[in-house]
């Protein structure tokens, strides 16, 4: 669990360079966060930015940490970016998944 933690503070890292405060959450989910991952588990993180921002542009900012993660480490990571209001008001199944489920990093 250590080196899916790298991988988030690498995220932050970089997010935080380059947007600061705007980035308000970064959440671990899916089936490292249950505790089920296998070595063919993709590694995956909800972003959640402040609303001023565009989650395609967020997301596009992090192509090179996340080329770097899958070449040195083999590790596919997946990243949703999604602004505080979406977060906070969308009720899908998906989201109601990752506010169970999820680990704040």
């Amino acid at each position: 669990m250590d080196d899916i933690r790298s991988f988030g503070e690498k995220l932050r890292n970089k997010l935080e360079k380059n947007y600061g405060s705007k980035v308000l959450q970064i959440i671990l989910y899916g089936s490292y966060a249950r505790g089920e991952a296998t070595s063919e588990s993709d590694v995956d993180f909800l972003v959640v930015v402040d609303d001023s921002l565009d989650p395609w542009e967020v997301r596009r900012s992090l192509g090179d940490v996340l080329l770097d993660i899958l070449l040195k480490d083999g590790r596919l990571v997946s990243v949703l970016v999604v602004p505080k209001s979406f977060y906070e008001s969308y009720h899908s199944p998906f989201l109601k998944q990752i506010h169970k489920e999820g680990i704040p990093l």
